[in-house]
């Protein structure tokens, strides 16, 4: 047998993997449709299963443009106000590490090892987000500046404009 016909059949042997949308309610997978995941879990029964578990996402990861949005208009634009120097990698993650302690950070509570409970801020990732969590966060951040620091970021492809 020529491997070419091998590695063919191997291939078709393979079943593709089975994808089940749901939620987790109280440590326990409930899928949004019930028949499909019990048939298929009566398949597995007695053997050996490999489970992943992700946060579904309905819309993409973020796009390329939008990345370079970020980076190159509203990192540099804090940067600049804020007297960094985004050439510097440091101080561009600096900027970066900022907007993340300010807007994507979440109090985790950790149990020490004495009982006692102690909570600390963790800053959350940009990298993780999918694209409308992210123009969400964009919304956050323009808000934010302007807020805060009276910095103005535009809008992606609004075209600019002279303030005077």
């Amino acid at each position: 047998m020529s491997t070419q016909t091998k590695n063919s059949k191997s291939m078709l042997a393979k079943k593709p993997i089975q994808k089940f949308k749901g939620s987790i309610v109280m440590g326990l997978f409930v899928p949004d449709e019930q028949e499909p995941w019990k048939h298929h879990v009566a398949t597995l029964e007695g053997k050996d299963v490999e489970v992943i578990c992700k946060k579904y996402r309905a819309y993409k990861q973020r796009s390329k443009n939008e990345n370079a949005y970020y980076w190159g208009v509203v990192v540099k634009i804090l940067a600049d106000e804020w007297g960094y120097d985004c050439t510097i990698e440091s101080e561009k993650l600096r900027v970066h590490d900022t907007i993340k302690s300010e807007l994507l950070s979440e109090a985790k509570e950790f149990i020490r090892k004495d009982g006692k409970k102690k909570i600390i801020m963790v800053p959350g990732s940009t990298a993780t987000q999918d694209t409308c969590d992210f123009e969400n966060l964009m919304s956050r951040i323009r808000r934010w500046a302007n807020m805060e620091f009276q910095i103005y970021i535009p809008l992606p492809n609004e075209p600019p404009f002279d303030y005077l």
